[in-house]
């Protein structure tokens, strides 16, 4: 039993939905423990045994597939499937659907013509005023009447399909998902035991899918936005909790912050520097935040230079404060320097982003243990970034590496008169 809740705690505690981390809050275990302690010590048994493989899935087909497997024998059913529902109105998902034991065409027949006649379908409507979850076929129609019908005769009888057990998924008042369990004509019908059994489980298969539909959300959000993000030519972006921690950098914001100055007063954060100039300005917000006093505004435009003072970079912090949701920071960059399309450029010719920092660092004429120390490396490190960069560009020294990025220095728009310095 301690098992068990162990594992429920330990599964939910890590599920994060939305990517600035609010906790899906899904408590099961006081459930956990009434059903348990109601249940004789086999039951209990293999309740634990299908809850624990259960809620320690992530995947919502693996759950799927793991669920009708488990469940087939405890529920003596031949055949079985599980959808998936979706929208306000608990629709389900017709064309995505995990099955065991039924041929691919009956599924065809049933979303061309045969879901309006489902009589589990049509129990959707009322599900959330029905005392249970779990449903079986003479529950909703008689058997004498139910044999009679189209639906029976054309599409459950021609499958070996007599009895059908349905458990409806769900959280709170939105349906996750239906399994059914099928049983041939040579088997008696489902019984109360069996809707006893199924209910028993329900709310561990529950929890399970709702904490894997929640992160496969959160993934395919932050596949979208990263996507999305990637696309917007020649600027930076960055997204930051309410502590400051980052969530997201684009590659372009890291390119870009390398160019501002670090001073003491900057912050190391996740394997990159946030320049003072911009952490004083968040700061400032959080703390209005903190001592719930609007900022002086909720977006903020500013220039800063970089570190040579040559160029300016446009910034656009934006404060976004959603309601009943922890707020985030947005910080856009733009830069039109030539260091950050050098930047670039030597990205493109399959220079790593440390050899690229490297190379930058060369040309400013720092030797291997200045490098080390700036980025935080050993000069061992540094000297295989070296003889890798040194292979990549087929050169043999640091003279001849600052040759050549003065070469492609010079071809980029916008770039200096004057190159940048050789190293000693």
């Amino acid at each position: 039993m301690s098992q068990a809740l162990a594992v429920v705690d330990n599964t939910l505690a890590r599920v994060q939905y939305g990517f600035h981390g609010v906790i899906l809050a899904t408590t099961i275990q006081s459930l956990v423990g009434g059903i348990v302690r109601a249940v004789s010590h086999r039951d209990r048994k293999w309740i634990l045994d299908v809850s624990e493989r259960i809620l320690c899935l992530k995947q919502v087909d693996e759950i799927r597939n793991t669920v009708l497997q488990q469940l087939e024998p405890i529920l003596e059913a031949h055949k079985s499937n599980f959808f998936l529902a979706q929208g306000s109105d608990n629709r389900l998902i017709v064309r995505d659907v995990v099955a065991r034991g039924i041929e691919e065409k009956y599924f065809d027949y049933f979303r061309e013509h045969y879901y309006r006649m489902d009589p589990f379908i049509n129990a959707i409507n009322t599900l959330f005023f029905l005392p249970t979850n779990v449903c079986t076929t003479d529950q909703l129609v008689p058997y004498k009447n139910y044999v009679r019908t189209k639906y029976y005769n054309e599409f459950i009888r021609p499958q070996n399909i007599y009895a059908e057990l349905v458990i409806y998924l769900t959280s709170e008042t939105r349906l996750l998902g239906v399994a059914s369990f099928f049983r041939p004509q040579n088997r008696p019908i489902f019984s109360e035991e069996d809707r006893v059994n199924a209910r028993r489980v329900a709310p561990y298969l529950s929890a399970a899918l709702e904490k894997a539909l929640a992160l496969e959300d959160v993934a395919q959000k932050d596949i979208a936005m990263k996507s999305i993000l990637s696309e917007i030519p020649h600027k930076g972006v960055m997204l930051m909790d309410q502590h400051l921690e980052p969530v997201y950098v684009s590659e372009s914001a890291r390119n870009i912050l390398s160019l501002l100055s670090q001073q003491s007063d900057s912050r190391k954060t996740a394997g990159f520097v946030i320049p003072a100039q911009i952490y004083l300005r968040l700061e400032r917000c959080r703390k209005a935040l903190l001592t719930k006093t609007r900022p002086d505004s909720e977006e903020q435009r500013f220039n800063l230079l970089t570190r040579d003072k040559a160029h300016s970079i446009s910034a656009d912090l934006r404060l976004v404060n959603i309601v009943q949701q922890r707020p985030f920071f947005v910080l856009m960059l733009e830069s039109q320097a030539p260091a950050l399309h050098l930047i670039q450029r030597l990205r493109e010719t399959g220079l790593s982003k440390r050899e690229t920092d490297v190379v930058l660092l060369v040309c400013e004429g720092l030797s291997n243990s200045q490098i080390a120390e700036k980025l935080f490396i050993s000069e061992y490190t540094v000297v295989n970034h070296l003889r890798n960069i040194y292979a990549k560009k087929h050169v043999s020294n640091r003279t001849s590496l600052a040759h050549y990025v003065t070469t492609l220095l010079l071809r980029l728009p916008g770039a200096p008169i004057q190159p940048p310095p050789a190293p000693d």
